[in-house]
C-alpha cells in the first residue's frame, strides 16, 4: 500500500507538491517522475514554504461546544454517555494541539513561465540554499550537452560546458 502524505500538505496557489526524489536537468529538458518540461519554460528556482493542512478553527470550536452540551446529558446515558462526552471534549483539544505544533516544511520550488510551479519537499534548508545556488549557476552557464541530476535533500551532480571546456561534477553535495 502506497501512502501519500502530501495530501496533508498545501502549497500556495498554482504550486503543485511533487513527490519524486530525483530531478534531472539538461540543456533542453527538466524531468521528474513522469513529467518532462522544456528547459526554456523554466523561469527560476527558489525556496518555498509548504504549510500543513490544519483543522479549521470553527470545526474545533463546534466539536468542543457539542461536547460541552453533551456533558450535562451524560448522566442520563450512564457510563457510555460520560465517555462519549469526554471524548467530544478531548478530540477538539487534540486537534488544536496538532494545529499549533505542526512544523514548517520547505521545498525546492520550480517556477514555470505559465505561472505554474512545482515544489519538491525537504526539511534541509542548508541543502535548499546550496541547491538553488547550483541551479542558478546551471541556468547562467548552460550550453549544449550540460546536465545536472539533483536528489532532493541529497546529492547534486552534473556537468556544465563552459566555452570549449567541460567542467565535470559541478557539485557533489551529499547531506549524509
Amino acid at each position: 500500500m502506497d501512502l501519500n502524505f502530501n495530501s496533508f500538505l498545501q502549497a500556495s496557489d498554482n504550486i503543485d507538491i511533487v513527490s519524486t526524489d530525483i530531478l534531472y536537468l539538461t540543456d533542453k529538458t527538466v524531468r521528474f517522475g513522469a513529467d518532462v518540461y522544456q528547459f526554456r519554460n523554466v523561469t527560476g528556482f527558489g525556496i518555498g514554504e509548504v504549510k500543513p493542512k490544519k483543522v479549521p478553527f470553527t470545526t474545533i470550536l463546534g466539536l468542543f461546544i457539542f461536547g460541552l452540551v453533551l456533558y450535562p446529558l451524560s448522566s442520563f446515558l450512564g457510563g457510555l454517555g460520560t465517555f462519549l462526552s469526554l471524548l467530544m471534549l478531548l478530540i477538539p483539544v487534540a486537534m488544536l494541539v496538532s494545529n499549533l505544533t505542526q512544523p514548517k516544511l520547505f521545498g525546492l520550488k520550480l517556477h514555470l513561465n505559465s505561472g505554474e510551479g512545482k515544489i519538491f519537499i525537504t526539511n534541509d534548508t542548508k541543502w535548499l540554499e546550496k541547491a538553488v545556488s547550483k541551479l542558478y549557476q546551471f541556468m547562467e552557464n548552460i550550453q549544449d550537452g550540460s546536465s545536472m541530476t539533483i536528489q532532493i535533500g541529497g546529492s547534486i551532480t552534473g556537468n556544465i560546458i563552459q566555452g570549449s571546456e567541460r567542467v565535470e561534477n559541478v557539485s557533489n553535495y551529499d547531506n549524509s
